[in-house]
């Protein structure tokens, strides 16, 4: 028994996927007319040492098309813990394991609002 929990603590990990579902166009890299910085933040949970769930899904495209984005270029993915979660993760001893993630990304911007910004301005 005791050398099923020690199999079973060493081969537990959490797993993320990022994926597009297509709904909007989303880059890797940099394209023209996206300047404005898009940041969305979200969290995860898993139990039990990471074993359940076996993965979660973020959908990077519908994240950023709840806050109006049409298009989205030079996306990036981050991940991580907080003090407070590595105290629930430490005193839970592993039941309980919450990973934060951070997609950053610049939204397509039209000529037309360029234009009603400057507009604006003078």
């Amino acid at each position: 028994m005791r050398y099923m929990l020690i199999t079973l603590l060493l081969s537990s990990c959490t797993t993320t996927h990022y994926v597009s579902t297509k709904k909007i166009p989303v880059f890797v890299s940099a394209k023209e007319r996206h300047s404005k910085r898009v940041i969305v933040e979200g969290v995860k949970e898993f139990y039990f040492w990471g074993t359940y769930p076996d993965h979660h899904i973020v959908n990077i495209d519908q994240e950023f098309k709840k806050k109006g984005v049409v298009s989205i270029a030079n996306v990036k993915v981050e991940e991580y813990l907080d003090l407070w979660d590595s105290f629930k993760l430490f005193f839970s001893f592993g039941l309980y394991t919450p990973i934060h993630y951070r997609l950053t990304g610049w939204k397509y911007r039209p000529k037309s609002e360029d234009e009603f910004e400057n507009e604006s301005k003078n």
